[in-house]
C-alpha cells in the first residue's frame, strides 16, 4: 500500500545514506527514536518483510512521518555537500548485494529505487480513482 511503499523508501534511504556509506553512524529512524513515536520495529525497513506484515504498516501520523522525511533528507543533502567526486568509487559491502561503490548506492539503489516506488504510488492512487502522476 501506499504508506508502506513511502516509509520503506524513506527507511532506505536512511539506513544507507548514514548506517552504510557513513560507516555504522545511527539512523535518523534510531538517533530520534522515530521506531518508538510509530511503534514499529526499530531495525526492519521492509526489505524481505512479508505481504501480510508490509500489510500491517500503518503511519499514524503524515505529520509525523513528513518530520521524519525532512529530517533523512536533510541528512542526506549534508552527506552529499560532504563528499566529493573522489570518493565516489569507495566500496562498500551491502548485504545480501555484494560489494557496492557510492555512486551506485546514491544513483542505483536510493534514486532509481525512490523512483520505482513513485511510480508503484501513482499506480495506486489511479487504481483507486485518484490522480496517479501528475504529468
Amino acid at each position: 500500500h501506499i504508506g508502506f511503499s513511502l516509509w520503506h523508501y524513506v527507511r532506505t534511504e536512511d539506513n544507507l545514506v548514514r548506517f552504510v556509506l557513513q560507516n555504522r553512524r545511527p539512523t535518523i529512524w534510531i538517533e530520534n527514536h522515530w521506531d518508538d513515536y510509530f511503534n514499529l520495529d526499530k531495525i526492519s525497513q521492509g526489505t524481505g518483510m512479508s505481504e501480510d506484515d508490509a500489510g500491517h504498516i500503518r503511519i499514524s501520523s503524515i505529520d509525523a512521518f513528513l518530520k521524519y522525511t525532512s529530517q533523512v533528507w536533510e541528512s542526506t543533502y549534508s552527506y552529499l555537500d560532504s563528499i566529493d567526486d573522489s570518493q565516489l568509487g569507495t566500496i562498500f559491502s551491502i548485504r545480501p548485494l555484494g560489494d557496492k561503490t557510492v555512486s551506485e548506492v546514491l544513483f542505483e539503489m536510493i534514486l532509481t529505487h525512490g523512483f520505482s516506488h513513485l511510480g508503484e504510488i501513482w499506480v495506486l492512487k489511479g487504481l483507486q480513482g485518484f490522480k496517479g502522476s501528475p504529468i
